[in-house]
C-alpha cells in the first residue's frame, strides 16, 4: 500500500486507496502477535515515507470486515488498544461486523471506490513472507 500512495515525478499517481481485509480475524494471534489490521495499521503509519505519502482520511481508507460477533468485538477493542480513537488517525479506518461477500460491493460503491485502487489484503503466509524480506 504504501508504494500506492508516494509520489512521483508528476504527482500522486493514486488520489485516493482503500485497503479492504474482508476477513480480518481478532487483531491479533494467540501469542500477541498483530493480525493483518494491526500489521497493516502500524507499518502505514510507521512507514519510513509517512511523509511523503501525505495521509488524509479522505485519501486513505483501510476497511476491515469480520463475521464473527467475538473476533469482531476483540478487532473493535486491540484496535483502540494499540492506536487509540480511530477517529483521530490521519486515514480512516472502517470495522464492520458482517459477511464481507453481502458488503464488499456497497461499501466500494459508497465510498466511490470502483475507479481507484483497492489493494487486496494478503494471506497471512505472504505477509510473514513480506515482514522477512521475501516479498
Amino acid at each position: 500500500m504504501p508504494i500506492l500512495l508516494q509520489p512521483t515525478q508528476r504527482g500522486y499517481l493514486q488520489r485516493r486507496v482503500t485497503y479492504l481485509d474482508a476477513f480480518a480475524g481478532p487483531g491479533s494471534y494467540l501469542g500477541g502477535e498483530g493480525g493483518s489490521p494491526i500489521f497493516v495499521l502500524n507499518r502505514l503509519l510507521h512507514h519510513t515515507a509517512v511523509e511523503r505519502m501525505q495521509l488524509s482520511r479522505e485519501r486513505v481508507r483501510l476497511v476491515f470486515i469480520e463475521k464473527d460477533r467475538a473476533r469482531f468485538e476483540q478487532l473493535s477493542t486491540e484496535l483502540a488498544a494499540r492506536f487509540g480513537d480511530l477517529d483521530a488517525l490521519p486515514v480512516t479506518v472502517v470495522v464492520r461486523r458482517c459477511d464481507a461477500a453481502q458488503l464488499t460491493p456497497p461499501l466500494l460503491s459508497e465510498f466511490g471506490q470502483w475507479s481507484h485502487p483497492t489493494s487486496p489484503a494478503r494471506s497471512a503466509v505472504a505477509r510473514r513472507r513480506f515482514m522477512h524480506g521475501e516479498l
